[in-house]
């Protein structure tokens, strides 16, 4: 048996590892996740999205194993998702457009990757987020 202290990505992502491993090689480990906010995903860095990893640098440009990680990112959320509905609200991440170059860097980048990253403006990001509802 296995305890792990925390339930947000990381201590998730611990436990689903350990899951998968102990299962491709019949072993019957058993995880139970602990974390203090009562439910995964709640709290911590998890809540604010600190920690995540963004594919790409703050000047738009793809980072060494952004794609990889992006995608083992939303695989994992996608896992939690269908044990927990609601634990995660979001599979995207955000990076805000600060100054009129960050405006031209971002649009640049959605347009170069377009299977990673999408243009959206201040009104886009309202609507979907549901802001003044």
């Amino acid at each position: 048996s296995v305890g792990i202290v925390g339930g947000g990505l990381a201590g998730l992502s611990v436990a689903r590892h350990i899951l998968r491993k102990s299962a491709e090689r019949n072993m019957g480990i058993t995880v139970t996740v602990l974390d203090r906010e009562g439910g995964p995903g709640v709290g911590g860095a998890s809540a604010v999205a600190g920690g995540l990893l963004h594919p790409f640098s703050p000047r738009g440009k793809l980072v060494h194993m952004g794609r990889e990680g992006l995608e083992a990112a939303n695989d994992l959320i996608s896992s939690a998702q269908t044990h927990e509905r609601g634990c995660v609200l979001r599979d995207r991440i955000y990076r805000v457009a600060l100054t009129e170059a960050n405006v031209v860097q971002l649009k640049r980048t959605a347009s170069d990757h377009p299977e990673l990253a999408t243009w959206l403006s201040a009104e886009d990001i309202r609507r979907e987020c549901g802001a003044g509802e």
